[in-house]
């Protein structure tokens, strides 16, 4: 049980499931469905690791694949023990192979110029869905806090948004 301790939180977040909305007056169309996972620490444990992703995490995103199509994948950091160049380009090769938009909330075990520079162009990012905001944010700044851009960003992003538009936010420690 402790070795599946690390992967703290593989959730799927059915974001809309169920959830109508009024596109006419009187009829009733549904929203999408979005299915995502999340899941931190995917290198393993402390005490255990490979220089890869978990294998119990990838067998486990295959069997959900299976079931359902997944949307997309956060990783709320720490997806590397060692941030070397060789390590992230075999766990990169590993999550690729599961075929799914993938995006890092990066931890304290994942920033190094080589994360920016090959593994993803920032290291806080937002995107959007017809019915929700994304925010994938670094918290690995002294105090497990955002720095004063990243304040910027996340204030222009919710200028952008209807208030009733659901937010899901992303990070490694929590601030």
């Amino acid at each position: 049980m402790r070795k599946l301790f690390p992967i703290l939180s593989l959730l799927i977040l059915a974001s809309c499931s169920g959830d109508q909305a009024l596109n006419e007056p009187g009829k009733i169309a549904p929203l999408p469905r979005y299915t995502y996972v999340v899941a931190g620490h995917v290198y393993g444990s402390a005490t255990y690791y490979t220089n890869s992703v978990y294998p119990k995490f990838m067998n486990r995103m295959r069997q959900l694949e299976n079931k359902r199509e997944v949307d997309g994948l956060f990783l709320t950091g720490d997806v590397v023990a060692h941030p070397r160049p060789g390590q992230w380009d075999s766990t990169i090769l590993q999550i690729n192979s599961l075929g799914v938009p993938w995006y890092i909330s990066p931890g304290n075990h994942d920033l190094v110029p080589y994360f920016t520079e090959q593994v993803q162009a920032s290291p806080f990012i937002a995107f959007k869905e017809p019915y929700g905001l994304f925010l994938v944010l670094n918290t690995s700044h002294p105090g497990w806090s955002v720095d004063s851009a990243q304040c910027a960003f996340i204030r222009n992003e919710l200028k952008t948004i209807d208030m009733a538009v659901p937010v899901f936010v992303f990070s490694h420690q929590l601030w």
